[in-house]
Order: C-alpha cells, then structure tokens, then sequence
C-alpha cells in the first residue's frame, strides 16, 4: 500500500488496479485510520471486464451500471472505461450510447 501512502501524504487522488469495490473501501479505511487522511481523496479505477456483452457487439449497461454503483459505494470518485469500435463511427457510437445510457442516468 505504499502507493496509497503518497497518494495520502503528497497527492490529491489515487488510482489502484485489479482492486474489488471491497478492497478499495478497507484501502480507505487504512488511509483515513492509518495514515491520516482528513481530507476528500479522488479515486479513479479502470473498469476492463464486463464494458461489452459476451459476443462483444455492444455495451453491457446493467453490467457497467452494477459495477460503477458498486465502485461508488466503496468511495471512488472516477471511472475510466476503455470503448472499442472497428471504426471511429463505432467508436464515437459506443461513447454516445455509454453517455445516453450511463451518465444521463446517474
């Protein structure tokens, strides 16, 4: 965790990998009883499985939305996701509809 420690004694936010909603709020918990932290922390996690239902031909949006409430709860603060398209008009449309979908609806 000693990433986290300089994320707490020198940073304003953190960016673990590969961590569950769970290991990030006892992560929190470390920092705010262990280490100090009294101020509002920024949190961005990567979301890499579960962006694409299983064929890959489109956005997984109960998924995307379980696990952003999920990550939410624990105490994140941002939410990277990477899109896919065969083409940038894919692209774009993957982007529209996660906004459409996800973001109009937090």
């Amino acid at each position: 965790m000693r990433a986290l420690r300089r994320a707490v004694e020198h940073a304003d936010g953190w960016t673990p990998f590969r961590r569950t909603p769970e290991q990030i709020a006892e992560a929190l918990k470390l920092a705010r009883d262990g280490y100090g932290l009294n101020r509002p922390l920024d949190v961005a996690i990567p979301i890499r499985r579960g962006v694409y239902t299983e064929d890959k031909s489109e956005l997984d949006i109960d998924s995307i939305r379980r696990q952003a409430d999920a990550f939410a709860g624990a105490g994140v603060t941002h939410i990277k996701i990477g899109f896919r398209g065969p083409t940038l008009d894919g692209y774009v449309r993957a982007i529209e509809e996660f906004g459409e979908k996800v973001i109009a609806r937090a």
